[in-house]
């Protein structure tokens, strides 16, 4: 990998792991790390929600590590609560009534 004034030079850096994660061909005089769609083009929300679904789901499963993975009673809230409504329900509002406060993100960040 080159350097240009203490700078990574990019382009030569992803042709040298390109090989290393993907299967796919390097076109010629291209350079797919500044060609990332999906971070500019509409999707990149999407990405930031999967951040939140794993920091929320970390805080449903505390509640299963403080209380025992297999506590039948609590099994039966997060069925009744959160996989009964499915969709019908804002899932903001089912996870709120499950862990009977707002969410947070010390489980994720634990």
């Amino acid at each position: 990998m080159k350097k240009t004034n203490d700078k990574v030079d990019t382009q030569a850096l992803f042709s040298q792991i390109k090989p290393l994660i993907t299967l796919v061909p390097q076109m010629e005089r291209t350079n797919p790390g500044a060609n990332f769609g999906h971070l500019f083009g509409g999707y990149e929300s999407q990405y930031y929600g999967y951040l939140w679904s794993l920091v929320y789901s970390c805080d449903l499963f505390d509640q299963f590590l403080n209380h025992g993975v297999m506590n039948q009673e609590l099994g039966m809230k997060y069925r009744k609560l959160i996989l009964a409504p499915g969709g019908s329900l804002d899932s903001a509002d089912s996870l709120r009534t499950f862990l009977g406060r707002e969410p947070n993100d010390e489980a994720y960040l634990r």
